[in-house]
């Protein structure tokens, strides 16, 4: 080995460490710390849990409504005649009846006023004991409604009470017509009436549907 190798192996042993120690540094210097990675769950969807809509409520069942009622009759629709008469201890009932003369149902609500006409053509004029309570003298024809349904062409009936017995003092007076002004039209309707009428006060009740009541 000539001297210059040895000066070149003294040399690289010299240095060798420092090499070394610099190539340590640098590795330890220049190494980039590897970062962990936190990889967060993808978000779970909301389970939104969409309530079904409860059914709505049907509407409640309104009361069916009740026919409704006829308009009321005039007195141009009107027929009136005599059904019937009877009576005793001197009181005598007629039953009379209304009749709806027209393809129209109409109705009738309430008390007819009554009047007469004497034999001789004058004016009577009546007092009405309008009553249709179980102390009526109609309470054995059953219970008057206020309203009553006349269909087309169909009858309705009220009955008449009177005296045909001397009361007190009172003179009694021959009839020959009743004059009829129903409650629910203007006009009177007249009808014949042969009667004797010992008082001027009459019981009337109101105008009932049909006529089977009056055969109690």
């Amino acid at each position: 080995m000539t001297p210059t190798d040895r000066v070149k192996s003294r040399l690289l042993l010299l240095t060798a460490p420092c090499i070394l120690g610099m190539v340590l540094a640098a590795s330890s210097c220049s190494t980039t710390p590897t970062s962990t990675l936190h990889h967060s769950p993808a978000p779970t969807p909301l389970r939104t849990h969409t309530k079904a809509p409860s059914p709505s409520s049907a509407p409640l069942l309104q009361p069916q409504a009740s026919p409704t009622q006829s308009a009321s009759c005039t007195t141009p629709q009107l027929e009136a005649s005599i059904l019937d008469k009877s009576g005793a201890a001197g009181t005598i009932y007629a039953a009379v009846s209304l009749t709806n003369t027209t393809g129209e149902g109409c109705s009738i609500s309430g008390y007819p006023k009554i009047a007469a006409i004497s034999a001789a053509g004058a004016d009577v004029q009546l007092q009405e004991n309008s009553t249709a309570g179980p102390l009526s003298p109609f309470a054995i024809y059953g219970a008057f409604p206020l309203i009553a349904d006349l269909p087309p062409h169909g009858e309705g009936a009220f009955v008449l009470a009177y005296t045909d017995s001397p009361v007190g003092n009172a003179a009694c007076v021959q009839i020959a017509k009743l004059v009829i002004s129903p409650p629910s039209g203007n006009g009177t309707l007249l009808v014949p009436f042969p009667a004797t009428l010992c008082s001027t006060t009459v019981s009337v009740s109101p105008v009932k549907s049909g006529i089977s009541f009056l055969s109690p």
